[in-house]
């Protein structure tokens, strides 16, 4: 079992120009095996709720998910171009009583980390981590049976793991109050489904 870990394109991180809303497997987009971004929306209901749009690319397909303020699942969408996942994404949302507009904020390395010595496998919502509403790592895990994308978002004091495959299958999802137990959640769904992690 190999764990990688994704992380900004090297060339957009060294630059320094412009932090990137991408992190991916490999140092060159084109020949990574997955590719996140994220974007954290507000969507009309009742009063206002924070809203975050995950978006992975992997083998010329396009899934892309929507969790609530307490990262619960809301929508999960699957489609062979990113404008029309992103359209029946925005359905499937209202659908479930959140109306997002607009085009949200993207999700970027910390500030301090962009141009420096390392490059930060974090994504958050703001420009220092002490004041993101969401935050989002992942790695790629090689296992015996495939790859594996393991996506880790911190929110309001919980950690939820979403784990697809590399058909961009749902595999496992987990929340817990601490990464570790999230992770060994969603590592009990993982063994169930007969991966060995």
């Amino acid at each position: 079992m190999k764990f990688t870990t994704l992380l900004p394109p090297a060339a957009a991180h060294q630059s320094g120009a412009r932090r990137s809303a991408l992190i991916t497997d490999h140092d060159d987009p084109g020949s990574a095996r997955f590719r996140v971004s994220a974007a954290s929306h507000v969507a009309r209901q009742d009063d206002e709720e924070p809203v975050l749009e995950i978006a992975v690319r992997s083998n010329y397909r396009w899934v892309i998910l929507g969790l609530n303020r307490r990262l619960t699942l809301c929508a999960i969408v699957h489609d062979l171009a990113e404008g029309e996942a992103a359209y029946r994404w925005r359905q499937l949302m209202a659908r479930n009583g959140l109306d997002v507009t607009g085009a949200g904020r993207p999700l970027l390395p910390p500030k301090q980390t962009h141009g420096g010595p390392r490059r930060s496998s974090l994504l958050i919502d703001a420009d220092d981590p002490d004041y993101a509403t969401h935050q989002l790592s992942g790695k790629r895990i090689g296992t015996p049976e495939g790859d594996l994308l393991q996506l880790r978002v911190y929110a309001s004091g919980f950690w939820t793991q979403i784990v697809l495959d590399e058909h961009l299958g749902l595999v496992a999802f987990a929340a817990a109050d601490t990464e570790k137990a999230s992770w060994k959640a969603a590592q009990a769904g993982l063994y169930a489904r007969g991966w060995t992690i």
